[in-house]
């Protein structure tokens, strides 16, 4: 599935097993999520790119080109986008990150500067480049967090031998 989820966007096998994510649904289905370098291919292909303004463990800011032209805003200043560790903390993303133990360390205390660019490329894409990230495919880190996916997978059992083999006659 990754594979073909990834064909549709023009990855390769290896892009594809690296950048999208099947989360696995209740109902058997599985939820397709887009990892942030995906993402960023995505918008260097379109011919979208990006500058670092500020880039640490605490703020990432970037300013946004269009083929080679500074993007500007509505009031014709450049176009940066920025997401700061303060902003993750209050969005919750941060515990998010932790799941159901607050003393672990999650993705944002691990990586914060890959964390923030995340963000930061998943914005632009979203508010900016809507044209080139596609529709049903959500963002890997606003997808669920580990805690959610070992509750949405635990009541999924493999069958007993019995119930596969009765599995045609309906008993």
């Amino acid at each position: 599935l990754q594979i073909k989820y990834g064909r549709a966007y023009g990855f390769n096998e290896i892009q594809s097993i690296e950048w999208i994510y099947l989360f696995p649904m209740k109902d058997g289905q599985f939820k397709p999520m887009l990892d942030y370098k995906g993402r960023a291919f995505l918008l260097k292909r379109a011919g979208y790119d990006w500058r670092p303004i500020v880039h640490s463990g605490v703020r990432a800011e970037f300013v946004f080109y269009k083929d080679g032209v500074e993007l500007q805003d509505a009031t014709g200043k450049p176009l940066t986008i920025s997401w700061t560790i303060e902003r993750a903390t209050k969005a919750g993303l941060v515990a998010r990150a932790r799941g159901s133990s607050k003393e672990a360390d999650g993705t944002y205390d691990k990586y914060p500067e890959r964390m923030l660019f995340a963000k930061v490329i998943h914005d632009f894409g979203a508010m900016y480049a809507q044209e080139v990230n596609g529709a049903g495919m959500i963002d890997r880190f606003y997808g669920p967090s580990l805690d959610q996916i070992v509750e949405a997978t635990e009541p999924m059992q493999m069958p007993k031998e019995k119930e596969i083999v009765n599995a045609d006659t309906g008993k």
